[in-house]
C-alpha cells in the first residue's frame, strides 16, 4: 500500500481546516438567525369592547342580561320604556286608515265633472252665458286639486307611522356584536341619558399586545407568524399573526408596540392574561396572501355595513331582498387571453366606491355601474272585474284592513295590505279561505350600483396561488337571487 508523502498530508490537514471553518460558519449564522426574534412578554386582550348605550334618554324598562352572559349581533339585552311611543304607533296607524275625506273628494269630483257635462251641453246650445261655463270648469279644476291634498295627506300619514315605527325601534336595546356581557351599569327602573347600559366584550378573535426593542424595528411585519403561550389555563402553543405594527416607538424606553390576532374557538383562553410571544420567520408569499385577504375583509366590511335594526321594522323589506337581475352579458364574461377580470362590489354609493379604489391602491381598475331593481315588499289584492261588487264582498266577510288604489298601476282596485313576502301569502291564503279571491303584487324598486373589475396577470396569478380568487365573489352565500315573475306581476309561492 502508497503511504501519502508529507507535502499530501499537509494538503489533506488544510482541507480539512477549510471544511470545519465553514461548518462553524455555518452552524453561528444559524444560531444568529433563530436568535433574531426572542420570547417577549405580552398581554391577551379581548378583539373589541364596547360601552353599550342609548340613543334616546328614558326610563329602564328590562335588561335581558347578566354579567358573562353571551349575547349574539342584534339580540335584545334592554329595553327602554315605550308606552308612549307605542300609542303613538297606534294613532298614526289609525290615522292612514282615515278614507272617510278620500270617498267624500272622490264624490265631489264626479258629481262636479257630471254638472261640467250638462252645462257644457247647455252652453253648446246657446242656453247659458259662458260665466256658467267657465264656474263650472273652476269646480271641476279645484275638486280635482282637493283630491290630490287629499292623496298627499295619505302619504304624509304613512311617513308619519314609519318614523312612530322608528322611534318605537330607538327604545330597545340590541348587541352589536358577538361577545360577553363584562359589566351590567343599569337596571330596572333606572334612567338612562348618556351612560353605558353595559359593557361587552368579543373574545374571538383575541388581540395580542406586545412591546419590543427598537432594534426590530422593521423585522416584525405585518401578517407574520408567531407562537403564543399563555401564562395559565393552558400548556398549548397558539398561532398569532401580526395585524399591527406601531409607526411611533416611545423614545424614553427605545420600544415600539406590536399587536397580533389570535383565533378563540369556544372561547378556551380568556382575556386578560399575560403570555409569552416568540416570532417567526415568515415567507413574504405568505405576507402578501395575509395582507390581501385583511384588505379584502375590510372592504367587504365597509360594504355589508349596516343598522342591524331596519330590517326588524315591521312590514319593512326582507333582510336580504330578492334581486331582479339578468344574467351575464357576453361582453362581461368574455376576457383576454392574458387577463383574468374579477370583480368587487356591489357598491351602493360612490363614496364606497372610491373608498375601495382607494383601499386597492395601484391595481388595475375599472369601474362599472349597473341599474338593479329589487323587491321591497308585497302587496295583496283583490281579485274581481266590477269594484262595488268587490267592496261589497270585501264587507260582507268582515274585512277590516282594506283600501282603495286611487292611482298607479292598479288604479280602481282595493289593496289588502303591504306585508313582507311570507305575511303577504299568509294574508292571501286567509282571505282565499274565507271566499274572497286575491293575488300577491311584489313591490320593486331600483337603484344604481357600482362595480369595481380588477385586472390580474396570469403570469402573477401562478406566481401567488391565492390570487386567482383575491376579489372574486361570486362563491359568497350573498349572490344575488334571480326572481321569475309571472304575467302581470303576480308572484307564485
Amino acid at each position: 500500500m502508497n503511504m501519502p508523502t508529507r507535502s499530501g498530508l499537509r494538503r489533506l490537514f488544510n482541507t480539512l481546516l477549510v471544511v470545519a471553518g465553514n461548518g462553524a460558519f455555518a452552524f453561528a449564522q444559524s444560531a444568529s438567525a433563530a436568535s433574531d426574534f426572542p420570547a417577549t412578554d405580552c398581554v391577551v386582550q379581548p378583539y373589541q369592547v364596547v360601552d353599550l348605550g342609548s340613543p334616546v334618554a328614558g326610563l329602564i324598562e328590562k335588561v335581558m342580561v347578566e354579567r358573562s352572559d353571551y349575547v349574539e349581533i342584534g339580540q335584545e339585552v334592554a329595553k327602554i320604556n315605550d308606552r308612549v311611543e307605542v300609542a303613538t304607533v297606534e294613532l298614526a296607524k289609525a290615522r292612514t286608515k282615515i278614507e272617510a275625506q278620500m270617498q267624500a273628494e272622490t264624490i265631489n269630483v264626479e258629481f262636479d265633472v257630471k254638472s261640467q257635462r250638462r252645462i257644457d251641453s247647455l252652453y253648446g246650445r246657446q242656453v247659458i252665458p259662458i260665466e256658467n261655463k267657465d264656474a263650472a270648469d273652476r269646480d271641476v279644476e279645484l275638486s280635482r286639486w282637493r283630491l290630490e291634498q287629499v292623496k298627499d295627506l295619505r302619504d304624509v300619514r304613512n311617513l308619519e307611522l314609519e318614523r312612530a315605527k322608528k322611534l318605537v325601534e330607538q327604545k330597545l336595546i340590541r348587541s352589536p356584536l358577538n361577545g360577553f356581557v363584562l359589566i351590567r351599569y343599569k337596571s330596572k327602573g333606572e334612567f338612562i341619558e348618556d351612560q353605558p347600559i353595559m359593557r361587552i366584550a368579543q373574545l374571538d378573535p383575541l388581540n395580542i399586545e406586545a412591546i419590543l426593542p427598537m432594534k426590530y424595528f422593521g423585522m416584525i411585519k405585518p401578517g407574520m407568524k408567531a407562537a403564543v403561550q399563555p401564562e395559565v389555563v393552558t400548556t398549548e402553543t397558539r398561532e398569532a399573526r401580526v395585524v399591527v405594527v406601531d409607526r411611533v416607538g416611545d423614545a424614553a424606553a427605545g420600544t415600539f408596540g406590536v399587536r397580533l390576532e389570535m383565533s378563540n374557538p369556544n372561547f378556551q383562553i380568556p382575556a386578560g392574561l399575560k403570555c409569552e410571544v416568540r416570532f417567526m420567520p415568515t415567507s413574504d408569499a405568505e405576507l402578501a396572501e395575509f395582507q390581501s385577504t385583511r384588505q379584502k375583509e375590510r372592504l367587504e366590511a365597509a360594504v355589508v355595513a349596516q343598522d342591524l335594526t331596519n330590517d326588524l321594522v315591521e312590514n319593512q323589506p326582507e333582510e336580504n331582498p330578492e334581486l331582479i337581475s339578468q344574467p351575464p352579458t357576453q361582453s362581461n364574461q368574455t376576457t383576454q387571453s392574458n387577463q383574468s377580470i374579477n370583480s368587487l362590489g356591489p357598491f351602493h354609493s360612490k363614496a364606497e366606491l372610491a373608498e375601495a379604489r382607494l383601499e386597492l391602491g395601484a391595481q388595475a381598475v375599472t369601474e362599472r355601474e349597473e341599474t338593479v331593481s329589487s323587491i321591497i315588499n308585497y302587496f295583496v289584492l283583490a281579485v274581481g272585474e266590477d269594484e262595488a261588487e268587490v267592496r261589497a264582498r270585501i264587507e260582507r266577510l268582515g274585512v277590516e284592513d282594506f283600501g282603495y288604489i286611487y292611482r298607479g298601476d292598479y288604479k280602481g282596485r282595493y289593496s289588502l295590505g303591504v306585508y313582507s313576502k311570507e305575511r303577504a301569502f299568509n294574508r292571501a291564503e286567509s282571505l282565499n279561505s274565507l271566499g274572497l279571491a286575491t293575488e300577491v303584487i311584489a313591490r320593486t324598486k331600483t337603484e344604481q350600483q357600482w362595480w369595481l373589475d380588477i385586472s390580474d396577470s396570469v403570469s402573477e396569478r401562478r406566481d401567488e396561488k391565492s390570487a386567482d380568487k383575491k376579489f372574486d365573489r361570486s362563491s359568497e352565500t350573498t349572490a344575488p337571487v334571480v326572481v321569475n315573475l309571472v304575467q302581470n306581476n303576480q308572484i307564485s309561492p
